[in-house]
């Protein structure tokens, strides 16, 4: 009887000398290191969700207090499902690597559509309003202030609700496939004024092919304002 009194006495004190980590611990370790990182990487009135893929607590042999470390796996912007290492130190010595798996989603107001538009439609505030989206799989860049799309169209037709970026707006065309225009030619300290045919429409800044009425040459060149290009010495000769 005391044999079975002292055997029980050693399984209680072993016990008793283990350090268990909970699951609780674990995730809060992993959503404060991922908070961190998005406030280095996004917009700080994004609002983000973390949910955290680890069940059990750990139990370690070493006595101590516990660290819990947490680690990228990658470079790769924590944003929708993603790795990081945990590593679990006890007096400085790492005891136990977790692989923890952890889904981030961020939400963001954007702007979307308030009705169907059909393509080259203005980007007024008729059409849009702020609403809070999951943005966490967009690619590209989502608006967030109707100032940022003042005089743009859209490019291809939009769906009601449709969250608005920059693969569906374009500028107002200043100059319009088949128009003449007035090409301005600059390099080595000159500038020459003469005529040519846009090929493509063309908003303020972007790139347009041009023909040159003089020399039948294809360039291509910078749309500066209504009616307007303006090409280096050197531009791309595409034909």
């Amino acid at each position: 009887m005391l044999r079975a009194l002292l055997l029980a006495c050693v399984a209680t004190s072993a016990l008793w000398a283990q350090n268990v980590v909970t699951e609780d611990a674990i995730h809060q370790a992993v959503e404060r290191h991922v908070r961190a990182a998005l406030q280095r990487q996004n917009n700080a009135q994004d609002r983000c969700e973390i949910h955290t893929r680890w069940k059990g607590d750990v139990v370690l042999d070493e006595a101590g207090p516990v660290e819990i470390a947490v680690r990228p796996l990658s470079s790769r912007p924590l944003r929708g499902a993603g790795m990081v290492r945990v590593e679990l130190k006890v007096k400085g010595q790492t005891c136990r690597t977790l692989t923890v798996t952890v889904d981030t989603r961020i939400h963001r107001r954007v702007l979307v559509t308030t009705r169907a538009l059909r393509r080259g439609e203005l980007l007024g505030p008729e059409v849009l309003e702020l609403e809070e989206r999951d943005i966490t799989l967009l690619r590209d860049g989502a608006f967030t202030d109707p100032a940022q799309v003042a005089g743009m169209q859209a490019r291809r037709p939009m769906n009601a609700g449709e969250v608005l970026t920059s693969q569906h707006s374009q500028g107002v065309p200043l100059v319009r496939q088949g128009e003449a225009v007035e090409l301005v030619v600059v390099g080595g300290g000159m500038e020459l004024s003469t005529r040519g045919v846009a090929l493509q429409d063309g908003g303020a800044g972007s790139q347009i092919r041009v023909r040159n009425q003089e020399s039948g040459k294809i360039l291509r060149g910078e749309v500066l304002a209504a009616g307007l290009v303006k090409m280096d010495i050197g531009g791309t000769r595409d034909e």
